[in-house]
């Protein structure tokens, strides 16, 4: 979206808004949303990573998977091109989150 993106740029997921009161709580959020997304079928070399400074779901996306959910047609250019997403928690408080979107 901004224009930077390289070959080898992730897309990086922060799920917000949440109240984590401990590492440990964020590795159990992390298994929790880690078993959902491990069931989806778009989702390849799913990694979660709890030891990380932040702990942390790496996975792969293939356009492909992708456009065949979209019902879609994949050109061959992009025929096995992939997309590595990384997921982890904003242990900012809700409160503090809320007073960030406010003028």
């Amino acid at each position: 979206m901004t224009g930077l993106a390289l070959e080898t740029s992730d897309m990086d997921i922060a799920v917000t808004g949440m109240r984590i009161d401990s590492r440990d709580d964020m590795v159990d959020d992390l298994h929790l949303l880690g078993d959902q997304v491990q069931s989806w079928d778009l989702i390849q070399d799913f990694k979660k990573h709890e030891k990380a400074s932040i702990p942390v779901i790496k996975a792969i996306l293939f356009f492909k998977d992708i456009a065949i959910e979209m019902g879609r047609e994949v050109d061959q250019d992009h025929e096995g091109a992939q997309l590595p997403i990384d997921i982890s928690f904003d242990d900012s408080p809700p409160e503090m989150m809320q007073s960030m979107n406010q003028p």
